[in-house]
């Protein structure tokens, strides 16, 4: 399962639509998880969904965001997990 994070520093970014640095994980073919640093500095939310969505992760683990981009995630066929879906479970 490949996983994206939005980034703050050494964090998970509070808000995913003010994001600009995220992290891949995703397993490698020798099994181990690797790592991967980007860069999605696209300031309109259709652009940015797009470039999330084209990096293949199944899901997205962040702390809030927005009604729209989380729509386009979804319909692209990610689950997206934020900090509010997790402190209700």
């Amino acid at each position: 399962m490949r996983l994206v994070l939005p980034t703050y520093g050494d964090r998970v970014a509070p808000v995913l639509d003010a994001a600009s640095t995220f992290l891949l994980i995703a397993p490698g073919e020798d099994g181990a998880l690797h790592r991967r640093e980007l860069v999605i500095a696209e300031p309109d939310p259709v652009a940015k969904a797009r470039r999330i969505a084209e990096l293949g992760a199944e899901v997205l683990i962040c702390g809030a965001i927005s009604w729209p981009l989380e729509t386009m995630l979804t319909s692209a066929g990610m689950r997206v997990i934020t900090a509010g879906f997790l402190e209700t479970r």
